[in-house]
């Protein structure tokens, strides 16, 4: 059975992004397998470790029981929801969280990973000073980052950012592919700057080979490329933005290196869904 990998370090956070697990689960007809991984403090014992396998043994026994004693909130969001059919399975593990999430994906049929972040501007930091980019980056799935302010409405609309590659086509099809299920339109930006080397035949072709799968392409020429990615979300109401994660520098610079105000990066509020180029379809 296919399955979203839902990690959670038990905050409020991590809560906000189960809904769109939930949903998201409901809709692919996936499982949720519900992770959380712990590593053990280094502790000096001065020269007396007596008291070691104790402490040890206590603090596991404390992850243990805050992880059971979370589950019966999950399933009340499910059945709060109507998704208590979504079959959730449980893991504690002991590790980093990025060793044990890709122990994770390799053992299990795992085709979608989703996992919260905060707002704001304390989002971008986060998303991109945080585990959600070294997920990104060392995981080898696509991830759903949902932020904190992300409240769930249905999904209608998923941009897609494309420079017209190859490249692009893998993950413009599994963008394609959730949008069905989610009955979603997708809408794909191109920004063209003064440097563009794709000639105008390239995107018509593109819009034909597309043109029955209900894609859109929208061109903006623009030499300010983090900018029209801002205009474009708002201006054409995108619910969820994708983008491939070897974008995942450019991505950083978008959100975070810019001198943006506060209420221009506040308006992030939508989930970012990174697709890998070597993705488990």
């Amino acid at each position: 059975m296919k399955k979203i990998l839902f990690p959670t370090d038990f905050s409020e956070i991590a809560d906000n992004a189960f809904l769109y697990a939930l949903k998201m689960a409901d809709y692919l007809g996936y499982e949720i397998i519900v992770l959380h991984a712990y590593e053990l403090p280094i502790i000096n014992f001065d020269g007396n470790l007596a008291f070691a396998p104790e402490i040890y043994s206590s603090i596991e026994l404390d992850t243990f029981e805050t992880f059971r004693d979370i589950l019966p909130k999950l399933r009340k969001v499910a059945s709060k929801n109507k998704l208590e059919h979504i079959k959730l399975n449980h893991m504690l593990l002991h590790g980093s969280l990025i060793d044990t999430m890709k122990e994770v994906v390799k053992d299990e049929d795992v085709r979608l990973i989703v996992m919260g972040t905060s707002g704001g501007t304390d989002w971008a930091k986060r998303l991109f000073g945080s585990n959600v980019l070294d997920v990104m980056s060392d995981v080898p799935q696509n991830v759903l980052v949902i932020p904190e302010s992300a409240k769930y409405e249905k999904i209608s609309t998923i941009g897609f950012t494309t420079k017209f590659r190859d490249k692009d086509k893998k993950a413009l099809k599994e963008v394609i592919r959730i949008a069905n299920r989610l009955e979603a339109n997708v809408k794909c930006l191109y920004v063209k700057t003064k440097m563009s080397d794709v000639s105008d035949k390239t995107i018509e072709e593109w819009r034909e080979k597309y043109k029955a799968k209900n894609v859109q392409f929208v061109v903006m020429p623009h030499e300010d490329v983090k900018e029209s990615i801002y205009d474009f979300m708002n201006f054409n109401h995108i619910d969820v933005l994708a983008m491939l994660s070897y974008k995942s520098n450019f991505l950083s610079d978008v959100f975070i290196k810019r001198n943006l105000t506060k209420d221009i990066v506040g308006e992030i509020q939508i989930p970012l869904l990174a697709i890998r180029s070597d993705y488990k379809e």
